[in-house]
């Protein structure tokens, strides 16, 4: 799963295991091995039970920009890549408007950021 979750251009790994999802993979292997009528967890157990929860993050937490798993998209709702390309704009409408003051428009900021359409 961390393979999945690298960001492109970066050394991070923007997918991480939180304690509910480690207590999650827990309870999933635990209802598994009861399925089957057995008191021990098995290997199979746990490998279906990470499975389960590989598709799980796979359908609500991969970023369509990059095509990686984003825990950023579950926690925030705004996906690594959005957030940064979200920055990116910021900072290009504060510089077109501290270097054109009130003559700055959308069309100089467009300019700047190189949006083309």
């Amino acid at each position: 799963m961390r393979r999945r979750g690298n960001f492109p251009g970066s050394g991070k790994k923007v997918i991480t295991a939180t304690l509910r999802q480690i207590e999650s993979s827990i309870h999933l292997s635990e209802a598994l091995a009861r399925i089957r009528f057995s008191e021990l967890v098995e290997k199979r157990d746990v490998m279906e039970a990470f499975r389960l929860l590989e598709v799980a993050m796979q359908q609500s937490a991969t970023d369509h920009l990059t095509g990686t798993i984003d825990m950023d998209l579950i926690t925030t709702g705004v996906s690594a890549s959005e957030r940064m390309r979200r920055e990116s704009l910021t900072t290009a409408t504060r510089n077109s408007q501290h270097n054109h003051g009130e003559d700055a428009t959308w069309w100089t900021i467009i300019a700047v950021i190189g949006v083309t359409g």
